[in-house]
């Protein structure tokens, strides 16, 4: 369960909360069930194979001509014509999670007006999401594309990591006019987050290097951004739309809406901007191998809708970024490789017959090859050691740690006072003491090398 990842020092710092704070109902919020849609748009949800409407906004009325409760059930050609939700039909590929977008004219005489319509399948049903055409945006996204070129082709150009997230802050806040854009990176898949590189309006204050706690964006949330490379919030004040019916009879719950663009949002998330000054925002996913990697976050001080056109771009953007990502690591990989290979093979031509003594006699050449505090063998009962003062006690539970590993298989952890106390360990850590281990196992018995880090405390929101 999503609870469950929640660790005991989070725990622990939520009950030290004057007036406390449930962490846990964040953390299990089915966000992707909330029943709504944003109302600057308006959504139907409809039978692939009959043509007839499942689950309709309640501002279809408002925005169609023709209110929700006399849609459903009946044919979507009631504010849309045959031919485009045919088109919609053949665009809509079942588990693909990426919208197709095409201008229509829709709803039901007299009110006929232009939309953006967005169309994904989910469940066997085709999502229709109507956002209105605003008039000049035609001409407006003419010169468009040039934007984006100049924004692809400085991506292209940057040659580290850090190039990239700058290049991506200062590109699409470019793109967008948002007035503060970020680009935050996860310390591993369920991790906190940095600010390495932003672009900001003037007056703003800077967060860059700033970390934000894990639970910011809870597991679920997660899961959503690497379905959805973009999340748009247009308005933090916006009344939600709610759906008829609000509970499927198909399915006993609310319509999913993972991959709806107009989905709307949780009342932990609102609040939390709110609570920083921002009034809309959109969020572009970094992945890496499928998983996320970071984000670009935006944040406007007003109400700001963007057009498909502009959306599309920055979706573009965070596929061009992760390419981007894994061609410079993947380089950056095989220089590490390189380089510790080297270094491993300058420490085995120090070694002699007395393994456990020299070891410990070139320690420093040792813990060098992972930037280590301390390292610690453990062979036949015996420890020995240098740089961090290792317990015995914790000594002997990183060797039952060992002997559950496989020969040449790598044990680590960067929590390991959480670790311990978590599997019911009891052993005395000092603050200067231990608190991340990288183990190799040396045989089935418990004997092990491990090197050891102290904490290392970095700044964080």
């Amino acid at each position: 369960m999503d609870e469950d990842w929640l660790s005991q020092r989070v725990r622990s710092a939520e009950a030290s909360i004057p007036g406390g704070f449930d962490l846990s109902a964040c953390v299990t919020e089915r966000i992707h069930l909330l029943g709504g849609v944003q109302s600057y748009g308006t959504l139907l949800a409809v039978d692939a194979a009959t043509g007839l409407v499942d689950t309709a906004a309640e501002n279809t009325g408002a925005l169609l001509g023709r209110d929700a409760s006399e849609l459903v059930g009946r044919p979507v050609t009631a504010v849309l014509d045959a031919a485009d939700w045919e088109e919609a039909v053949e665009s809509a590929v079942e588990g693909d999670s990426v919208a197709v977008a095409f201008p229509v004219t829709a709803g039901a005489e007299p009110v006929r007006s232009r939309f953006d319509l967005g169309v994904h399948r989910r469940d066997g049903l085709v999502m229709l999401e109507f956002e209105p055409r605003e008039p000049g945006d035609t001409l407006r996204f003419a010169g468009f594309y040039q934007g984006v070129r100049r924004a692809l082709r400085r991506l292209r150009s940057a040659t580290t990591v850090l190039d990239c997230c700058r290049a991506a802050a200062r590109e699409v806040r470019a793109l967008t006019g948002y007035d503060r854009v970020v680009a935050y990176r996860f310390d591993g898949t369920d991790g906190p987050g940095e600010v390495v590189a932003e672009d900001l309006a003037e007056g703003r204050e800077p967060w860059l290097g700033l970390w934000f706690p894990a639970t910011d964006i809870p597991p679920q949330a997660r899961r959503l951004y690497e379905e959805n490379w973009i999340r748009v919030i247009a308005d933090v004040d916006d009344p939600t739309a709610r759906l008829l019916p609000p509970v499927r009879p198909a399915t006993g719950e609310p319509l999913d809406l993972s991959g709806a663009a107009l989905r709307t949002v949780s009342e932990f998330h609102l609040e939390y901007l709110r609570n920083i000054g921002v009034r809309s925002s959109m969020s572009v996913s970094l992945l890496r191998e499928g998983r996320l990697w970071g984000l670009i976050a935006c944040h406007g001080d007003a109400p700001t809708r963007l057009a498909p056109e502009v959306r599309s771009a920055c979706e573009l953007f965070g596929v061009a970024f992760s390419m981007q990502l894994a061609a410079i690591e993947e380089r950056e990989r095989a220089d590490a490789l390189a380089r510790s290979g080297r270094d491993a093979s300058a420490v085995a031509e120090l070694l002699d017959a007395d393994v456990d003594g020299s070891l410990l006699r070139h320690e420093a050449e040792l813990r060098r090859l992972v930037d280590a505090d301390g390292v610690l063998l453990v062979r036949g009962g015996r420890a020995s050691g240098a740089g961090l003062a290792v317990p015995s006690e914790l000594a002997a539970a990183l060797g039952r740690y060992a002997a559950r590993l496989r020969s040449g298989e790598v044990w680590a952890t960067d929590r390991l006072g959480e670790l311990l106390a978590e599997d019911g360990v009891d052993v005395p850590l000092t603050a200067d003491g231990p608190a991340g281990v990288l183990m190799l196992p040396l045989s089935p018995d418990g004997d092990y090398l491990a090197w050891l880090r102290a904490e290392r405390p970095l700044p964080r929101a």
